[in-house]
């Protein structure tokens, strides 16, 4: 494993200064950095649940707290046996992702309403 630290911060769907936290991540937005390797802090709204796990894959923090925000970030920096283990942890979450596979099942999924 590297010991390097990539911080990428992607503000999709930005609203105002106010409302950052509230915008929706996409699925793929986060689960990319994931997949690459990357230890991810991310915002506990919209989807982010259907992979991310609090502790074991990514940092959750809640929604409207550029603090606690800023604090998972120290804390990545400041632990790197956390960082390691959630960059592990995510590869192997990424592992059961297949894009290809999820547009089959959406499709499917729509398809048994005709």
């Amino acid at each position: 494993m590297q010991n390097s630290l990539v911080i990428h911060v992607n503000f999709k769907n930005y609203i105002s200064d106010t409302a950052w936290s509230l915008a929706g991540t996409s699925f793929t937005m986060t689960r990319g950095p994931i997949a690459c390797g990357t230890a991810c802090v991310l915002t506990d709204v919209g989807g982010v649940n259907e992979y991310a796990q609090h502790e074991i894959n990514a940092l959750l923090v809640p929604p409207r707290r550029p603090d606690l925000f800023a604090e998972a970030i120290l804390r990545l920096l400041d632990q790197p046996n956390l960082r390691e283990s959630l960059v592990e942890a995510g590869l192997e979450t990424a592992r059961h992702f297949c894009h290809r596979r999820e547009a089959r099942e959406t499709l499917e999924f729509f398809r048994s309403f005709l």
